[in-house]
């Protein structure tokens, strides 16, 4: 778990502060204390590492994936046509 940083204000000056908002902003700032660190702030580091993997990419040459978009409009089909049937 990452440390907080340092408050510069007193316990007593946080709460006037929260007191001051509006109820949904008080509910944001709940929601900010009970969220779990940010999983999209990766490093650069750890990006580039990925990217470097054998697996990375490994699908790019891929015959049926030059045009993937077709390729998951072909493979969603069958749901398609199973979710609008009336049996």
């Amino acid at each position: 778990m990452r440390a907080l940083p340092k408050l510069e204000l007193s316990e007593e000056q946080v709460v006037e502060l929260v007191r001051q908002l509006s109820p949904d902003a008080k509910r944001r700032v709940m929601q900010l204390l009970g969220s779990v660190p940010n999983q999209s702030a990766e490093s650069e580091a750890s990006v580039s590492e990925f990217a470097k993997l054998p697996c990375f990419g490994m699908w790019a040459d891929h015959e049926a994936l030059q045009d993937s978009d077709a390729w998951v409009r072909k493979e969603r089909e069958p749901w398609h046509r199973r979710a609008s049937r009336r049996d």
